[in-house]
């Protein structure tokens, strides 16, 4: 596959200002190629041996242009998500495909190199994905408690749920939508409070997941929850006084298969979970530590990912299809 002839102008909204809105339509009209304007960036795909892209490139921002292998290169990072502020995101990719299908519907591509270099783009974006980034999970609270307790009912062969959360501040709302993979028990001492995480988290889950949501409005349901629940997780302040009674009623439910997630503080500021529950016990700190461990690995997939961009454009400069048998002084071209 050749790139001579591609050309790609990116401009992010949040670092260049815009252009003049008569180019811009001039350039979204033209049949070199076509756009993809979001919120976040403006990017034009063309031709840049068509009459008009050479007239329009001359008046138009070259902060980020790109062309032959290079703009290619720069197009698969982009697809997989690799120039994104949140590494690894995968709603760029779907706006791709978006700005494709409706530039398909609008204009005449038949002759052009683009039908080949999208389904190509598309192909490889879909590989650098499913080998390098699929499985690098969020940096929230939510993600890493939902990433500890799938981690303790693997080793413990147990279900996911029931979890049980107390709490309605800012931290609860945002755990919450994490925890949906079973059924939800929720409380708060206050209800008013309570209800409003219950209407918030309404607003945001689908029907099948708010029928997970279960309120608990008694002493007799919240004894019960802390005995049966599968996980717990409270996101509210470490207070060793109420912590007691707590963990007394958790550990008449049994430790096997069970967990306890604490985001009110640090293992130091919780020592009756850590002699209730030891290992099945997880605090601020612990989440922390994940998280660095996921950054490093993280860190190690991005380079990867680089690296393996870099090296599918160099294949696909070679010929149209990467599944022909290259000998050793093809490889030489990734000295």
């Amino acid at each position: 596959m050749q790139f001579e002839n591609l050309g790609v102008l990116h401009l992010s909204k949040k670092k260049e200002p815009g252009f003049d809105p008569r180019l811009k339509s001039l350039v979204e009209a033209s049949s070199a190629g076509f756009c993809m304007d979001t919120c976040q960036r403006w990017l034009w795909i063309f031709d840049t041996q068509a009459r008009d892209a050479r007239e329009l490139t001359e008046w138009l921002p070259q902060q980020q242009s790109y062309s032959g292998q290079d703009a290619y290169l720069f197009l698969l990072r982009l697809a997989s998500g690799l120039e994104s502020e949140i590494l690894g995101e995968t709603d760029i990719f779907g706006q791709i495909k978006e700005a494709w299908r409706i530039a398909l519907s609008t204009k005449d591509f038949g002759g052009t190199f683009f039908p080949s270099l999208l389904s190509r783009l598309f192909e490889d974006t879909k590989e650098i994905r499913s080998r390098y980034i699929q499985n690098w999970g969020g940096a929230s609270y939510g993600s890493l408690v939902r990433k500890v307790i799938r981690e303790q009912s693997q080793m413990e062969g147990a279900s996911a749920g029931p979890v049980f959360l107390l709490g309605a501040g800012q931290i609860a709302q945002s755990v919450a939508p994490f925890l949906l993979d079973s059924e939800l028990w929720v409380w708060n001492r206050n209800p008013e409070r309570l209800s409003q995480l219950v209407e918030e988290l309404k607003s945001k889950l689908t029907r099948k997941e708010v029928s997970r949501i279960r309120i608990l409005s008694s002493d007799d349901q919240v004894q019960d929850a802390w005995r049966q629940a599968r996980h717990v997780v409270l996101a509210i302040p470490a207070d060793e006084l109420d912590d007691q009674p707590r963990a007394r009623s958790w550990n008449e439910g049994g430790i096997e298969g069970r967990s306890v997630t604490h985001l009110g503080g640090r293992r130091k500021d919780c020592p009756t979970w850590v002699r209730t529950c030891s290992d099945h016990f997880f605090a601020l700190d612990d989440l922390f530590a994940m998280q660095s461990t996921l950054d490093q690995l993280r860190s190690v997939q991005v380079t990867r990912a680089l690296q393996a961009c870099e090296e599918r454009v160099k294949l696909r400069a070679l010929g149209d299809s990467i599944s022909i048998p290259h000998g050793w002084e093809d490889l030489a071209c990734f000295a």
